[in-house]
């Protein structure tokens, strides 16, 4: 694994946590403010059982604990699949950086998901945070999809480029 990997992984790692801390704090804060309100539309219904009940959130500490080992392996597969593309086959060697950045990109969107839900509390205008969230999150399930698809596509074709067929006539 490269360092240059793991940097660009701790990085997105902790703009993540913090992010995600700027939507605790906001959250909890207006909670603090209208709490009845805040109990009644919060979709996080964990965090909401945490208010209420005071039962530990596990599923939200495991998906941010998660996502470390997760960019770090998406990446760190990028680095894999780059040692075996041939310097002159510059398609797969596009597709390999489109989909490494696009993988960077995923997490960057789930830092600016997380640092405007926390503002949604506060919106009352009238275009709502809402709807660019909304659209944020369709961006990241079809960027998902698409990073997945070119790790099948330049997975197999190397797979079949590295295969020789021997023909026995």
């Amino acid at each position: 694994m490269e360092k240059k990997t793991i940097k660009i992984s701790l990085l997105i790692f902790a703009a993540i946590l913090l992010s995600s801390s700027i939507d605790l704090i906001l959250s909890y804060n207006y909670y603090i403010n209208y709490p009845q309100r805040f109990l009644e539309f919060e979709g996080n219904i964990e965090f909401v059982n945490y208010l209420r009940n005071g039962a530990i959130p596990v599923n939200n500490i495991i998906k941010i604990l998660i996502s470390l080992p997760l960019i770090l392996f998406i990446l760190s597969w990028f680095d894999i699949i780059k040692k075996f593309i041939n310097s002159n086959e510059y398609f797969m060697m596009f597709l390999e950086n489109i989909g490494r950045f696009t993988a960077m990109l995923i997490s960057l969107l789930f830092c600016v998901l997380y640092l405007f839900s926390g503002f949604t509390w506060y919106d009352s205008s009238f275009f709502s945070i809402n709807i660019i969230l909304s659209f944020i999150e369709i961006l990241i399930n079809t960027f998902v999809g698409f990073v997945m698809f070119i790790l099948f596509v330049i997975s197999f074709y190397i797979l079949v480029s590295e295969i020789k067929i021997k023909s026995y006539t």
